[in-house]
C-alpha cells in the first residue's frame, strides 16, 4: 500500500465513528412573549457528578448590588462574599437551601460560606432592601447560565433538563423540560414563565 493511500484510510477511519456523535446541545430560553432570558441556569438532570471547585465562588457587592445578580454553583462549593462597596453590608439568606448571614461588615468576611444543599439560594441584606441577588445550587456538575442572547450549551447525551430564573412565577423550584437528545441546527426552545411585574 502507498503512503497516501494509508493516509486516506486512516483518516477515513478516523471521521467514521464521529460522524455519528453529538457534541454539544444549544437551548435557547425565552419568555412567553419570545423575548431572550438573561441569567436563566440550565442543568442537566442525572448528570453524572463530579468534585465540585475547590477555588471558592465570587458574589461581590458592588454599588450596592449583588454581582452577579445570579450566581450558578455545584453543589458543595464555596463562595466568597467581598464587599466592595465603601459602606458596610449585612447580607443573609433565609432560603431552605441555604440560612446563614453575614453581619455588618467592609471588605472580605473571614471564611466563605458552605452550600451543600441543591436548590435555590435568596440573597439580601438588612441595611439596602433593594439588594436582591440569587445562587443557584446545581445538584448535577454540569450545568450554564444563558447570556443576554439567552443562550445555552451543554453537552449532550442527557434528554432532560432543570431549568430556572429570578422572573419565574414559581422562584423556589427549578422547572423540568424533555428533549428528544438528537442533534438539531436549530436550539432546543425553552419557555419560562414569568411573574407579572407589579
Amino acid at each position: 500500500m502507498r503512503r497516501s493511500q494509508f493516509v486516506q484510510y486512516f483518516i477515513a477511519g478516523l471521521a467514521l465513528p464521529l460522524s455519528g456523535l453529538v457534541f454539544g446541545v444549544e437551548f435557547l430560553v425565552t419568555d412567553e412573549s419570545g423575548a431572550p432570558l438573561e441569567n436563566a441556569v440550565v442543568e442537566l438532570v442525572a448528570a453524572p457528578r463530579s468534585q465540585p471547585d475547590t477555588t471558592p465562588a465570587v458574589m461581590d457587592q458592588v454599588n450596592r448590588q449583588f454581582v452577579p445578580h445570579v450566581l450558578a454553583i455545584q453543589q458543595g462549593r464555596q463562595v466568597e462574599f467581598p464587599n466592595s462597596d465603601n459602606v458596610r453590608h449585612h447580607v443573609y439568606s433565609f432560603s431552605p437551601a441555604k440560612t446563614f448571614e453575614i453581619k455588618m461588615y467592609k471588605g472580605i468576611p473571614g471564611a466563605p460560606t458552605s452550600f451543600d444543599v441543591p436548590g435555590v439560594v435568596a440573597l439580601g441584606c438588612n441595611i439596602h432592601d433593594r439588594m436582591i441577588g440569587y445562587i443557584y445550587v446545581a445538584e448535577s456538575a454540569q450545568f450554564a447560565l444563558s447570556g443576554s442572547d439567552g443562550r445555552v450549551s451543554l453537552p449532550a447525551g442527557n434528554h432532560e433538563v432543570r431549568v430556572w430564573h429570578p422572573a419565574q412565577q414559581s422562584p423556589q423550584r427549578a422547572q423540568t423540560v424533555s428533549f428528544s437528545g438528537e442533534q438539531s441546527a436549530a436550539p432546543i426552545a425553552i419557555t419560562v414563565n414569568i411573574r407579572p411585574q407589579p
